[in-house]
């Protein structure tokens, strides 16, 4: 037998070890041969196979490969028998494999159907003839054609058309698409008109990282350590990890004596052993099923890390056991992640599941904590309910005292948690709670008028709802005195910036109708000229005089106006309606 039999994908690539649905795909095909280019490394391999095999199966090997060998690339090329051909069942991976070396989007052929004569193969799109011509235009026939050739040996002519019902189904898929805009633009207005909460928040937010920056966080100095306290016991931070029988569930057994505490893991880096316990265990499966992507989040007490992992069904058991509270060793790479280079994940090589030693209470005389925060307390407790009364009972404790802020919504969890548990610890129920005024403010500023006052109804246009980046675009107003209108105010504003299409299709205002209206500044003195002393209406007026304020501020012009928020007024005295809007 000469040395070209001999050569088999496994011993050419003998660091590669695969799983076993792979192992026995790659045994069954026969080696053709093989080309590459260094520098960096592209490799491409053609195989034989007797049958039809599983391409998707093919293109999990690639990738595992192309990250095995750090390759730019690593393309396998199955080559399989004329009569393992049927249009039906092939065409779709043939114009997939098409999308893969073309520019060519691969949505054109979701839909597609497929003939097949013996002569010509035709190809029918959902769409009409300019989408068509576009596929056409890449020369597409022609790569499907290269392709039948290579991967079945088969010579067909290709032809892509529309198909018969290519009218109706581009109109139902421009309506589907239609829809989704609207909702994402519904979305996002809505998303975007709490952004003065969300500034508040932040600000708060801001406060406390200060106020925490003056503290000994939990990653950084004496808690981002490790020691080893004795045997196969190691402290990191604050957190005890027992190795010793460790359980291995993925990759060849490593050393677990030097870990890493994952505070200090701050960039890409190899050869890495960190000890944590998972808290979070997301999977997505693919539309085709046969990808399943898991992100698996895990802290060992000084800060965490996250396994971002995508393989096929056969090889998911070690990533379905990582479920939340399961503590684990894991050695590998810290890489950054391809759909975001700012975030760095963990791609492991060996996984064994380990012991974390609990703190315990060994105080003669137990405690009993009157004031504890769970979960259900924003931006403040961390334990969960059913954890807090594991934790109570594990330590001895006859009772605790749950008092979260302004909620009882640990309350249920407690008691079930108890139940369930069997426990003996009392739970004490309480609650923060806090005094507010009974109503919303309506009116801003120190101006008394009567009903019978004149007053200035206003609006405004913007680009956006942030007045920190946003500009306005208009600003109109009425003089009003007991209910009748007395005098009219409006003009476009040139923002100094685009106004977004989205904004555009809501305001009716474009660029073109704000091209030579007066600026910011400018257009806000003439309009404080019109309203004088009077005060101010608008609804949600926050919003509109926010804006005002911040050209009033850049501009150095007095803003004294007192105004009136139609808004918290219809809360007021409305409070049976659900929505307050203008009508």
């Amino acid at each position: 037998m000469d040395q070209h039999q001999q050569t088999t994908f496994l011993n050419k690539f003998q660091k590669y070890d695969p799983s076993p649905a792979r192992r026995d795909l790659l045994a069954s095909s026969e080696w053709i041969g093989m080309r590459y280019k260094r520098d960096p490394l592209r490799v491409e391999v053609d195989l034989h196979f007797d049958e039809r095999v599983d391409v998707g199966l093919l293109h999990s090997i690639e990738r595992e490969l192309c990250e095995l060998y750090s390759a730019a690339s690593f393309r396998i090329f199955p080559h399989m028998p004329p009569e393992c051909f049927r249009a039906d069942l092939c065409m779709h991976e043939v114009a997939d494999e098409a999308t893969r070396v073309s520019a060519l989007t691969p949505g054109f052929f979701y839909d597609a159907s497929y003939s097949d004569d013996g002569e010509t193969i035709v190809c029918e799109l959902p769409f009409l003839a300019p989408g068509v011509d576009v596929v056409n235009d890449a020369s597409t026939a022609d790569l499907l054609e290269r392709i039948l050739s290579s991967r079945y040996g088969v010579t067909r002519r290709v032809v892509i058309r529309s198909c018969a019902d290519a009218e109706e189904r581009t109109a139902e898929r421009l309506a589907r698409y239609d829809a989704e805009n609207r909702a994402m633009q519904e979305e996002l207005l809505a998303a975007n008109a709490q952004l003065a909460e969300e500034e508040r928040l932040r600000r708060e937010e801001e406060e406390k990282k200060k106020n925490l920056a003056k503290k000994t966080s939990l990653s950084g100095g004496e808690k981002a350590t490790v020691t080893r306290e004795e045997g196969t016991r190691f402290r990191v931070g604050n957190t005890v990890f027992e190795t010793a029988g460790a359980e291995w569930i993925l990759g060849i057994p490593v050393r677990l004596d030097a870990p890493t505490p994952m505070a200090t893991v701050t960039d890409v880096r190899s050869d890495l052993l960190v000890y944590g316990t998972a808290f979070s265990n997301i999977n997505r499966a693919n539309r085709a099923g046969d990808r399943i992507t898991y992100t698996v989040c895990f802290s060992d007490g000084t800060s965490s890390l996250t396994i971002k992992k995508t393989v096929s069904p056969e090889d998911k058991a070690w990533l379905d056991a990582l479920q939340p509270g399961t503590t684990v060793a894991v050695s590998g790479r810290m890489l950054r992640d391809r759909l975001n280079e700012e975030d760095l994940i963990l791609s492991p090589k060996a996984v064994a599941k380990i012991k974390a030693i609990l703190r315990a209470d060994d105080a003669e005389e137990k405690r009993v904590e009157l004031h504890l925060h769970t979960n259900m307390s924003a931006m403040d407790g961390l334990i969960r309910p059913d954890e807090l009364i594991a934790t109570a009972q594990r330590w001895g404790h006859r009772a605790v005292a749950v008092t979260d802020h302004g909620n009882v919504q640990s309350f249920p969890e407690l008691m079930l948690a108890k139940k369930k548990q069997n426990a003996s610890v009392k739970i004490l129920y309480g609650i923060e709670c806090y005094f507010v005024n009974d109503t919303e403010r309506a009116v801003y500023g120190t101006a008394s008028p009567s009903l019978s006052d004149e007053m200035v109804v206003f609006d405004i246009e913007t680009t956006g709802l942030d007045n920190r980046s946003c500009g306005i675009t208009e600003i109109g107003a009425v003089l009003i005195k007991n209910g009748e209108i007395l005098d009219r105010f409006d003009t476009f504003v040139d923002p100094g910036m685009p106004i977004p299409p989205a904004i555009s299709e809501l305001t009716g205002i474009t660029d073109e109708m704000v091209k030579g209206a007066p600026a910011p500044a400018e257009a806000l003195q003439r309009f404080l000229d019109f309203a004088g002393d009077r005060v101010l209406i608008a609804h949600n007026a926050n919003f509109d005089a926010g804006f005002l304020r911040v050209v009033a501020t850049n501009a150095k012009i007095p803003f004294p106006n007192t105004y009136l928020d139609t808004l918290a007024l219809s809360r007021y005295v409305n409070p049976e309606l659900k929505k307050h809007k203008l009508d």
